[in-house]
């Protein structure tokens, strides 16, 4: 039935004279002993979550294992959430070098994680769950203030420190929020 409804979606539909291209997302979940109509529900909507994650015009089964991984996207998005709160995050600088004459161009800034149980955490294991959630908007405004910052005070601090410059990572929704700039 999912096959069915999913490559139905896939023909484009007439709307308002032209066509209209609409993919579906379906999650599917079978009952187990105990489960009641509001559990039966959730599982579906966790299995239809999946799917979206996966791409347009697909369909997932509901998986035990898919419950555990909202479980622990959902402490990670409070663990970030506490981590801007705490200042846990910090700046790691990678230096820019001119390789013909040896000269220092600048810095990359590159945002480290110093999570209170786990240690150093590296962007890897959180910048995709905090660009779904939307705090990469708090955590990446932070890191740009914070590595212009500190550039700003080497500049005033080290021989010939005037043309130093700084390069961050930014977010496409940084882009999408018009704040970039000031």
């Amino acid at each position: 039935i999912a096959v069915a409804i999913t490559e139905a979606f896939g023909e484009p539909l007439l709307l308002d004279g032209g066509d209209a291209n609409i993919a579906v997302s379906i999650g599917i979940a079978f009952s187990q002993p105990g489960d009641d109509t509001e559990q039966l529900l959730r599982n579906a909507d966790i299995a239809m979550y999946n799917a979206k994650s996966a791409g347009k015009g697909r369909f997932v089964v509901f998986q035990q294992r898919m419950q555990e991984q909202l479980r622990e996207r959902l402490r990670l998005e409070e663990d970030i959430h506490r981590a801007l709160a705490r200042e846990e995050f910090f700046i790691e600088f990678q230096p820019v070098v001119d390789l013909n004459n040896r000269e220092l161009l600048g810095v990359e800034a590159l945002v480290r994680w110093n999570h209170p149980e786990q240690g150093l955490v590296m962007p890897g294991a959180f910048i995709a769950t905090a660009e779904e959630s939307g705090q990469i908007i708090e955590l990446g405004r932070w890191v740009l203030t914070e590595a212009c910052r500190r550039v700003r005070a080497w500049r005033n601090a080290i021989v010939a420190g005037d043309g130093l410059r700084v390069a961050v990572n930014i977010s496409g929704r940084h882009l999408q929020h018009g704040e970039l700039v000031a």
